[in-house]
């Protein structure tokens, strides 16, 4: 994120981190994290306010699908079903300004 304030997470991202109740500038930690079903897989989502390589606070996003007693005839086609689900999972939480800069290497907020 470029600067921590809640309005420039609100433009980039869908994010878990409940910016009616909290502002991400005071934040000092924040992780979220969930196992459910989507489309009759397993599927870990998870979230938090971490500190990368160079020391700067980035929001770490993570999923993970993953099913288990797959037949060996059917490992190609449910590896294909959770790469789906994590796209999707993936592309509902970034907004248009985090796609452009995946584009364009270029963040262009308004």
């Amino acid at each position: 994120m470029p600067s921590k304030e809640n309005e420039v997470l609100k433009k980039l991202y869908n994010s878990t981190f409940p910016i009616d109740n909290f502002s991400i500038k005071d934040a000092q930690s924040f992780y979220f994290r969930i196992n459910t079903n989507r489309k009759n897989h397993k599927l870990v989502h998870q979230e938090g306010l971490i500190k990368n390589e160079e020391g700067e606070e980035v929001l770490m996003l993570d999923f993970d699908g993953f099913e288990t007693d797959v037949a060996s005839t059917d490992f190609l086609k449910v590896a294909d079903e959770l790469h789906e689900i994590i796209n999707e999972e993936y592309f509902s939480i970034i907004k248009e300004p985090v796609k452009q800069y995946m584009r364009t290497g270029k963040l262009e907020i308004e």
